[in-house]
């Protein structure tokens, strides 16, 4: 796998396959892809998977999906989910769990995490994740 990859979650991909996406994003997301560094795990590809459209647009994502470098949710990843799913609640935040496994991925592979969604910048606050948070427009 390259060095530097970028785990980009479901919220940048959604805006990406949506037809009247933000151009800034899409030209982010698609100068990543074509510098090898796309990322994405097993949850974040599920997700934008199972939002597509029709069959075409699921069998268009399935194979993207399968294009880039694949972060596997190991035992690692989710236990470091867990500890950082308890950590933040006992100071008062609660974050998706799916969220928390995303986070933890980015967090294992050392990567930059990609997003749309502001649950990210408040895990980032307290761990050291390298977020980017691409404004949808």
């Amino acid at each position: 796998m390259p060095s530097e990859l970028v785990l980009i979650d479901s919220s940048v991909w959604i805006e990406f396959y949506r037809p009247q996406g933000g151009k800034k994003l899409k030209q982010q997301v698609i100068d990543c892809i074509s510098s090898d560094l796309a990322a994405v795990n097993q949850l974040i590809a599920l997700e934008v998977r199972r939002g597509a459209a029709d069959d075409d647009g699921f069998a268009k994502i399935t194979e993207d999906m399968a294009a880039f470098n694949m972060l596997d949710a190991d035992q690692r990843v989710w236990e470091r989910a867990a500890s950082m799913g308890f950590e933040l609640r006992t100071i008062g935040l609660s974050v998706p769990t799916i969220d928390l496994i995303i986070a933890a991925t980015a967090l294992i592979y050392n990567c930059e995490l990609w997003h749309n969604d502001k649950h990210f910048e408040l895990i980032a606050d307290k761990y050291p994740i390298r977020t980017n948070h691409l404004k949808t427009r």
